[in-house]
């Protein structure tokens, strides 16, 4: 019944907001006059296309006008009432295109349409160089690092690379031990969205890579002052735009592997039909790379992982202004534990000589499982009101499988671990855009989000009776079971103006509050407003101030029942509060400046104050993440990029500076020593995840039918010792590839792809098992030779759009 009343509610809701709109910008009684459009169509290159037969069409699909583009591509509609229209341009040899325009009384109405061409020669030109203006500014002030999927494909493993090493090659990004990366001094505050929908955020607490990079077809992250759109995860926004069938007909296969076990093979295809358009892919992965190495050798002990990711992307195409997507997805991730040698039996065992089961001889393992779909309507209604309603649902699991025997003997205690999150969010957005004359244009927006989140956590654990003095007095193990379940809820609503003042200076500001029920009761009104001042087109400046609330990860907390686990081997000091939202002060400023047509500089700097800073760490006898909050945090840091294009060489450069530091724990105080919190309690801290320097960049080179291209990523050293005292070395690692393509008859571009990792076999410490909420220690991968091959598949007859 909440879910059928939370629904019916946002109905309600979103039938109030766009009626409210329509009403304020209904038009006026009386003869209309007619106006005209004038546009131009272009290529992906920038050049004009003449000869494109473009339909001009009302909003239920009715072909209201025919006109043609001339050799400068450019168009006219004459006489055209005041409304909101589509523009559909076709020429054979190129993908359909439309676009939206709004004819208003009194001023005639401009449209630009850019063609993309179904010739794998344009496509090839596009692919050798990344956008000269791929890092920028966005129009609320945002700064945005952008990669296309041709800037993927150039990377050394091409569409293999994981997204987390894709955003390793933009500022602020921080590289961790077990495929974590951190943004903006935060550990894991980044929000994830597909084609503008929200991913629900308790998602993305696991290790193991949910999304691969074959479905992007462009990923972006943008941070500084976020518009009040984004809520719940605010160091930054992963906003990935998937491929589809309609501009990406056809497919590939193909196949990557090499040293470490490592063999993957996948496939994408998409086409069209009409109004509907398809596109999926698949792929498997096996090496002996789950996780970061606990020794620093080339081959890690117990490693081993098996990865299967599937996503589709289908859309239909209910008139020229209103489209229904349909996303959805799955992950299953099975992988060992690695294993520490050297560690020193602790306890006794009935029946077992530690001397015949070393360390190494452990066998833990972490499954992981994540299925999601969404379902969203979107458009343009009544006079020029865009809109986007998605409904979402998600079920994920973390489960921890220990070893029976080895984990009691090692440890004192052995924990069947399983987390499951059942979450079913509605998040709609709504904006409209009001030409207020010498009051400039306000593009006014509002929307709502509603989600439910079901918690279960059962966790039975394997332990040794020990006497008041924790000594153990029995090495026969006792069963203690800890399970409990809890519905979470999350609340929130905004309201947003785009202020346009002038061609120089753009203002947004807006509101947004937020609340969360359940294990956690809570809520805030955050406040935002961010400046934009661009004095000529090839600079902008920007500063902005916002207040964020940010929720723990529901899916993390475990509530801890004390007196379970009191005299045994598995006790914990009791005491603790459950983890608090944070809520934090942020200010953000920087510059951009494009030199000419090839070089692009950004410089950003920011501030954050926090009010229970939320941090996570893996305590205890499981390695999964368990919140906890410092009462006051400090983050602040620099980030600075640039952008270089000349022909047919392009070169990234990104340098960031962080400090980020916590003082007094306030919950989950049974996770630290008495000295710990003593300690902290006093000073701030380093977060355990801070570097103070991190760098990373990228060169890519095509000649003729070779692509070259050369990665790095450097860190000035994570943190460790006692409250995180102690700086780790400096890790850095260079990775290296050369792809050729090869013109195969009836096939198209075959391209093979030789990859060289950590071309100078750095030995990265990235962990020493040392610091607040460290497992184990950490390496980064040594260097490996891989190889890969990817063959095209044309597309099906029926990709045939018509719209």
């Amino acid at each position: 019944m909440r879910r059928l009343f939370a629904a019916a509610l946002a109905m309600m809701v979103f039938g109030l907001v766009t009626n409210v709109f329509a009403q304020a910008t209904g038009g006026k009684s009386g003869v209309e006059s007619s106006q005209d459009i004038n546009g131009a169509v272009k290529d992906a290159l920038n050049r004009p296309v003449g000869g494109v037969e473009l339909l001009l069409q009302t909003e239920d699909g009715h072909i209201l006008a025919r006109s043609r583009s001339n050799q400068d591509g450019v168009f006219e509609f004459r006489g055209v009432k005041s409304g909101v229209y589509a523009v559909v341009a076709n020429k054979k040899g190129f993908m359909t295109s439309a676009s939206i325009v709004t004819v208003k009384p009194g001023s005639t109405a401009t449209v630009a349409i850019a063609l993309q061409s179904q010739s794998a020669l344009s496509l090839n030109v596009v692919t050798t160089r990344i956008n000269p203006q791929a890092n920028g500014i966005t129009q609320t002030g945002n700064s945005q690092y952008t990669f296309s999927q041709h800037d993927i494909t150039a990377l050394p493993e091409g569409e293999n690379t994981s997204i987390n090493q894709v955003l390793l090659q933009m500022p602020g990004v921080v590289q961790d031990d077990e495929q974590q990366i951190h943004v903006g001094g935060e550990h894991e505050d980044l929000q994830w969205r597909i084609n503008g929908v929200m991913m629900p955020m308790d998602s993305f607490s696991g290790f193991g890579q949910i999304f691969n990079s074959f479905f992007v077809k462009q990923v972006s992250l943008i941070d500084g002052v976020l518009p009040v759109t984004y809520g719940y995860r605010d160091a930054g926004v992963l906003d990935m735009v998937t491929k589809n069938g309609c501009s990406d007909p056809g497919g590939n296969v193909g196949f990557y592997g090499g040293q470490r076990e490592t063999m993957q093979p996948s496939f994408e295809y998409g086409g069209c039909d009409g109004a509907f358009s398809y596109y999926y892919t698949g792929t498997f992965l096996h090496d002996n790379l789950a996780f970061s190495s606990a020794t620093p050798g080339p081959t890690p002990y117990h490693n081993l992982t098996n990865q299967g990711q599937g996503f589709g992307y289908f859309t239909y195409e209910i008139n020229p202004l209103t489209k229904l997507s349909l996303i959805t997805g799955v992950s299953v991730n099975d992988s060992q534990i690695p294993n520490q040698p050297g560690l020193p039996p602790l306890y006794t065992l009935s029946g077992v000589s530690p001397a015949s089961y070393p360390p190494t001889a452990i066998d833990e393992s972490l499954d992981q499982n994540y299925y999601f779909g969404v379902l969203a309507l979107s458009g343009v209604i009544g006079p020029g009101i865009n809109y986007q309603v998605a409904y979402t649902s998600a079920y994920s699991t973390i489960k921890f499988n220990p070893d029976p025997v080895g984990d009691l003997i090692y440890q004192g205690a052995a924990s069947t671990t399983f987390h499951s999150e059942f979450d079913n969010t509605l998040q709609t957005d709504v904006s409209r855009d009001f030409d207020l004359g010498k009051w400039g244009v306000h593009n006014i927006g509002a929307g709502f989000y509603v989600g439910e989140y079901g918690v279960e956590l059962d966790d039975t654990t394997l332990a040794f009776p020990t006497d008041s003095s924790g000594k153990q007095i029995s090495d026969t193990p006792i069963s203690i079971v800890d399970n409990s379940n809890n519905i979470d809820m999350l609340y929130g609503v905004y309201a947003q103006d785009i202020w346009k003042i002038n061609e120089q200076l753009t203002l947004t500001g807006g509101l947004r509050w937020d609340a969360v029920t359940g294990i956690i009761n809570n809520n805030m009104l955050s406040p935002r407003i961010n400046l934009l001042y661009q004095p000529r087109s090839d600079t902008a400046l920007h500063a902005g101030f916002a207040r964020y609330f940010q929720t723990p990860d529901f899916q993390t907390i475990s509530p801890k029942s004390f007196d379970k686990f009191k005299d045994t081997t598995a006790a914990v000091e009791p005491g603790g509060l459950s983890p608090l939202p944070e809520k934090d002060y942020y200010w953000d400023a920087g510059v951009m400046h494009h030199f000419g047509p090839h070089l692009t500089l950004e410089e950003n700097a920011y501030f954050r104050l926090s009010q229970d800073l939320i941090d996570l760490g893996q305590f205890g006898f499981v390695p999964i993440f368990v919140p906890f909050n410092y009462a006051h945090g400090r983050i602040y840091g620099s980030e600075s990029s640039a952008v270089y294009t000349w022909e047919n060489l392009t070169v990234r450069a990104n340098f960031t500076y962080s400090v980020a530091q916590g003082n007094d724990v306030v919950s989950g105080q049974f996770n630290f020593t008495p000295a710990e919190q003593a300690f902290i309690k006093d000073h701030y801290i380093y977060l355990d995840h801070s570097q103070f320097y991190t760098a990373s960049g990228g060169i890519t080179y095509k000649w003729r039918s070779y692509l070259f291209s050369l990665v790095g990523t450097y860190g000035s050293g994570l943190r460790a010792g006692f409250a995180n005292t102690e700086e780790l070395p400096q890790n850095y690692e260079i990775d290296l590839a050369a792809v050729k393509g090869w013109q195969v008859p009836k096939l198209g571009e075959v391209k093979t792809r030789v990859v060289l990792v950590n071309v100078t076999d750095h030995i990265n410490e990235l962990r020493n098992g040392t610091g607040i909420g460290i497992f184990q220690p950490g390496y980064g991968p040594r260097r490996a030779v891989y190889g890969g091959i990817t063959v095209p598949l044309p597309p099906l007859g029926g990709s045939n759009p018509t719209r």
